[in-house]
């Protein structure tokens, strides 16, 4: 194999790699179903499978770094890892000791946090997101026989939403986000990413028709498991998808064409929901919200008492907050919001850069995406991590989020970038695919 052949066959492996970090829990449980489907072996294993994958990434990113040297925004990315770290140590010192939260957030920042945002700055380093595109069909079919196994065995053995856990080795909510992170990714292969493969047996109509069959799996099943977040990001991402269509390419079809398949997938809904109680419980679990007059809180799982103890903690200490995972040692190990989250760990301190860092990253996120489509892709990826966050889970326990940050902020130089993007919305389609090409390249 020649140097050059060696350099894509490695730059493949990276970009497989990529999405292997940022799906990590998601992947992890497609593979338990389409092998043991249980809990104690995944718990057991589990652990052990992704301290393994951080190993392996720490290791590819100093090999990296010593063989290509190491950017100076790296090093920033590495001062703010160590931060993180020390916090979790010294909040937990101020307070006593470790809480259980404590440990799982300084564990799983270990596995999650830190492989995410390196294997990101690697990602970005080597421009490796059109080989991430090109990987992504195998995941959305990997994960499709999972969500086949999940949906044959709870139908057939009435396995409901309390005992998912026990069987798939992933409660209902974790299966809901699965099932709708993997629907984003499909979309964007049907709308945006199906360009860019490299194959050509994989931009034919009978492909796609296969994606969709995908795409209406993965509604069902996070119609079954009952989740309600990963529903709605099902339901925010497929508006959105239709919207963003139809103003880049400037054309009513999309609208319409997203306004009957929302109509076909309300039809397969209401179907599934008459005729089998699983789906009639999943689906009354995920509007159980809805009351009358608006929001009913006795259907949020509590969600009302959890916000009024984070604001009771956020007012007590305003300024600098009670640092990382210091909201457990009151009651409060998670606010089930993203920004409740940051106000309690850093206070306004920590809020007012946490905005600035995110107001930084959705602009240069536009220049991307306008200079070239493929950056959807990390788009649709940190929004679907982003509306996970704003309902559940703990920021640092993130993958996608971090991956993204790191790979967008980490990515050629702001002027580069805009020059290049400026220049590329002038041309037209065939000039434009050809100055992408060799900008890839480079």
């Amino acid at each position: 194999m020649n140097t050059l052949g060696k350099k894509e066959s490695n730059n493949s492996a990276l970009a497989f790699w990529s999405i292997w970090i940022v799906y990590l829990y998601s992947l992890f449980f497609s593979i338990l179903v389409l092998t043991f489907k249980q809990k104690e072996f995944a718990t057991k294993i589990m652990g052990v499978c992704f301290l393994i994958t951080a190993l392996i990434t720490v290791c590819i990113f100093f090999a990296q770094a010593i063989k290509n040297g190491i950017q100076k925004v790296s090093l920033y990315w590495i001062a703010f890892i160590v931060l993180v770290i020390i916090s979790i140590l010294v909040t937990s010192s101020l307070n006593g000791g470790f809480s259980a939260v404590a440990i799982d957030t300084l564990f799983e920042s270990f596995v999650k946090f830190i492989p995410a945002v390196l294997m990101g700055l690697i990602a970005s380093q080597k421009k490796l997101l059109p080989k991430m595109i090109n990987a992504i069909d195998f995941f959305i079919f990997i994960t499709g026989i999972g969500f086949v196994s999940v949906l044959i065995q709870g139908i057939v053995q009435g396995i409901d939403r309390p005992n998912m856990d026990v069987v798939f080795g992933m409660d209902y909510q974790g299966i809901s986000y699965f099932a709708a992170y993997m629907y984003v990714l499909t979309l964007y292969m049907l709308f945006f990413g199906n360009q860019y493969v490299s194959k050509k047996w994989r931009k034919t109509v009978l492909f796609q028709f296969l994606r969709l069959i995908f795409a209406i799996l993965q509604i069902i099943l996070s119609l079954y498991s009952g989740g309600r977040g990963g529903f709605f990001l099902i339901v925010f991402s497929t508006i959105a998808v239709f919207l963003f269509k139809s103003i880049i390419d400037r054309r009513f079809f999309w609208i319409l064409l997203g306004f009957v398949i929302i109509s076909f997938a309300t039809l397969i809904i209401v179907f599934l929901k008459n005729h089998n109680s699983l789906f009639e419980m999943g689906f009354e679990r995920i509007v159980e919200f809805i009351g009358n007059g608006g929001i009913d809180w006795s259907g949020t799982s509590g969600r009302d008492t959890i916000y009024q103890n984070a604001f009771l903690l956020i007012e007590e200490s305003p300024l600098f907050g009670y640092g990382i995972t210091g909201g457990s040692y009151y009651g409060v190990p998670q606010a089930h919001n993203l920004f409740l989250d940051i106000l309690i760990e850093g206070g306004s301190v920590f809020f007012l850069f946490s905005i600035s860092i995110f107001i930084v990253f959705l602009r240069k996120m536009i220049i991307l995406i306008k200079g070239d489509r493929r950056f959807i892709l990390l788009a649709a990826i940190f929004l679907g991590d982003f509306v996970n966050l704003m309902f559940s889970t703990i920021y640092w326990r993130s993958t996608a989020i971090w991956f993204v940050l790191a790979y967008v902020l980490s990515f050629r130089k702001y002027k580069e970038v805009s020059n290049e993007s400026k220049v590329l919305s002038r041309l037209s389609n065939g000039n434009r695919e050809k100055m992408e090409s060799i900008f890839w390249q480079n």
